[in-house]
């Protein structure tokens, strides 16, 4: 029973937060004209899967639901090319970027037994820059069949800018927060 309420827990947490970046990031900088190259809820894509696992992949797809009924009903701009394709790279490129670091002996974890650590910042932006990677692979194969632009360059690099940003500023908050001994 308590491994069902970590898993709602789990997903509830990244819910909210995915929902929350995507919704400000879309609010404030909306017509911000080099905001473009900055995808923050990227970052909560990463941190979500490395910290929680796969088990939170319906928060992913909960969140893109309520996402477009809420771009919808409210008239939002989606900024997002094909929507609902972008979705699902969107949802599985970090679990496939960690299948293959998985399959390449290269574990996520904490602590010296793992080679990507991802209490280590570094390690982090490594991942975050694979899974920009993959992503980026994946809307090319897709682009291949459909229109090619090079705006799916702009994927890549906002999804890559916008996690790094979103994990250097957790990293501050929570660097900041413990020399107060707050948390």
């Amino acid at each position: 029973m308590s491994r069902f309420y970590d898993i709602i827990a789990s997903n509830a947490i990244v819910l909210i937060s995915y929902l929350l970046t995507l919704l400000l990031s879309n609010l404030i900088f909306l017509n911000e004209k080099y905001m473009i190259y900055i995808y923050f809820p990227f970052g909560v894509i990463v941190l979500g899967y490395v910290f929680f696992g796969y088990k939170v992949i319906f928060a992913f797809i909960l969140g893109h639901i309520i996402y477009y009924t809420l771009s919808i009903r409210f008239d939002l701009s989606l900024n997002i090319y094909n929507y609902f394709i972008t979705s699902i790279f969107y949802i599985i490129c970090v679990p496939k970027t960690i299948f293959i670091l998985n399959k390449l002996n290269i574990e996520i974890g904490v602590g010296n037994s793992y080679k990507l650590d991802k209490t280590n910042i570094k390690h982090m932006l490594l991942i975050t820059l694979y899974s920009s990677i993959s992503f980026l692979i994946l809307i090319l194969c897709y682009s291949f069949f459909n229109e090619l632009s090079y705006k799916v360059l702009f994927y890549f690099i906002s999804n890559f800018i916008g996690g790094a940003l979103l994990i250097f500023t957790l990293k501050l908050i929570v660097t900041i927060l413990s020399y107060f001994k707050i948390v």
